[in-house]
């Protein structure tokens, strides 16, 4: 509490490096750690790269509000960042991870809105392979629109959405993509 702001970023940006350098062989039991303090340390980069990856390891043992939080944290730091494509690739990748853990627990409303966000930035991201748009990420995208609108009761929203996602599955044979549109 003595620390002025830019000496208590700095602190943590240093115990962050010093951290890495002592677990660099166990990294995977520190990602939420390293993740808080890189994000104090205003490190952006490492703290979003951190964080998701703590996400994704939360996620895998079902610890889905934990993971919610990380993913939430990842955001966090990417905001943070200077937007590029990758960038926003990633704040793309990591709101799709957050629904996976999180769109029955949080308010759909809350869910919608970082999705709309996501699907303003999928719309303008180039395509992996090269030319138009980013389809199957935006794709994902509606997929989980569908999803939060199906069950609001809210069908003609859900099948505007799952017909958008179908068209894109079936075009490039994504069985992930078309096996809840199909339903």
């Amino acid at each position: 509490e003595t620390l002025t702001t830019p000496q208590r970023r700095d602190l943590h940006a240093r115990v962050g490096a010093a951290l890495e350098e002592l677990v660099a062989d166990r990294i995977g039991e520190y990602q939420a750690i390293l993740g808080g303090h890189f994000l104090r340390g205003e490190v952006w980069d490492k703290a979003a790269s951190y964080y998701a990856d703590a996400g994704d390891a939360a996620s895998r043992l079902h610890a889905y509000p934990e993971a919610s939080g990380h993913y939430a944290n990842a955001l966090q730091a990417l905001h943070s960042l200077p937007p590029n494509d990758d960038i926003r690739r990633e704040i793309v990748d990591v709101t799709l991870h957050q629904m996976v853990v999180s769109w029955g627990a949080e308010d759909p409303e809350r869910n919608l809105a970082k999705l709309a966000e996501a699907e303003s930035f999928a719309s303008v991201l180039p395509a992996p392979e090269g030319g138009g748009t980013d389809r199957v990420r935006l794709a994902r995208i509606h997929y989980w629109m569908g999803r939060i609108h199906y069950y609001r009761d809210q069908p003609r929203e859900a099948i505007g959405y799952f017909q958008q996602v179908l068209a894109v599955g079936q075009e490039l044979g994504d069985e992930e993509l078309l096996a809840i549109p199909l339903a």
